[in-house]
């Protein structure tokens, strides 16, 4: 499955007139290979090359799986994580980077000559995940049917003088027990005015008898 989705890409870039890429979503990441790492501050990417093995380049602090579709070259907290992301990037070719680059890294790629030049190429990658498998779409359906359930045991939850934050707090329980692994982001819970918030984070705003309910 990930070869598929690697190979998707790397067509997608070869369209593009490249032939490499620097991937830096953690999500894609995940996509393309299965392994998931939230680097905060530090350094994470996945370098693409044609005719080259695609290669993880993580913080060894962090733990991947051991079965990935991927090499992986690994730095510690003394070392520079640029030094293998640049071995990994051919310097006579642009490299294709996604919008997760940060300039802190992508400024001294640039000054170290890891590529010809540098494109914005997220789409090569947003576009091979746009498109579905057969197996992505029958989970997707079952993750709906789940939300279903959960929304209508949810609104078990909204009862007059409740607050946002109780209900929230509630929510990824109901989740668990209809078999989904949590949350995918924090819930958002909003009584009355709140509900114009669309990024509203649950309180102490208590339930009162009228109001919209936003979850």
């Amino acid at each position: 499955m990930y070869e598929a989705r690697i190979e998707t890409v790397m067509q997608n870039l070869a369209r593009r007139g490249l032939s490499q890429m620097l991937v830096c979503d953690p999500r894609s990441i995940q996509y393309l290979t299965g392994a998931y790492v939230e680097p905060g501050e530090r350094f994470l990417g996945l370098v693409l090359g044609e005719g080259r093995t695609p290669t993880l380049v993580y913080n060894e602090m962090f733990a991947v799986p051991a079965d990935l579709a991927c090499a992986v070259r690994t730095f510690n907290d003394t070392e520079d994580p640029l030094v293998p992301a640049a071995d990994l990037c051919d310097p006579a070719r642009p490299l294709g980077c996604d919008k997760n680059l940060a300039a802190r890294f992508l400024i001294p790629l640039m000054e170290r000559g890891a590529a010809s030049g540098f494109v914005l190429a997220s789409d090569v990658v947003d576009d091979a995940r746009a498109h579905k498998s057969a197996e992505e779409r029958d989970l997707m359906r079952t993750a709906s049917h789940t939300n279903d359930a959960a929304m209508a045991r949810f609104k078990e939850l909204v009862r007059e003088g409740a607050t946002e934050a109780e209900v929230a707090g509630q929510l990824e329980a109901v989740y668990r027990e209809l078999g989904a692994q949590g949350h995918s982001f924090s819930p958002i819970v909003s009584f009355g005015a709140n509900a114009a918030d669309p990024h509203h984070e649950p309180d102490g705003t208590r339930l009162a008898p009228g109001d919209v309910v936003l979850f």
